[in-house]
């Protein structure tokens, strides 16, 4: 989905389509805010912030990433 050209509403209505096409969870990341709102089908929401782990559920049982390498620069674009 490309962040850009996509508005707020734009967004929440995708993650909408996804849930009720079966999908069970959806990452939806704000750089801005550096968060990751995690939407559930069965279920309540949450949101994690920036010193959070994002854990993986159902089929992604496991995975498990810190929410500041998600928003961090490759090594390639740092400045140093």
């Amino acid at each position: 989905m490309d962040a850009k050209s996509s508005t707020v509403y734009d967004i929440d209505l995708r993650i909408a389509d996804y849930l009720l096409a079966g999908v069970d969870v959806v990452w939806s990341l704000n750089p801005k805010q550096k968060t990751v709102a995690i939407h559930r089908r069965q279920g309540q929401g949450s949101i994690v912030v920036v010193k959070d782990d994002l854990v993986g559920e159902g089929p992604l049982e496991g995975f498990v990433v810190k929410v500041s390498e998600l928003f961090a620069l490759p090594d390639w674009l740092s400045v140093g």
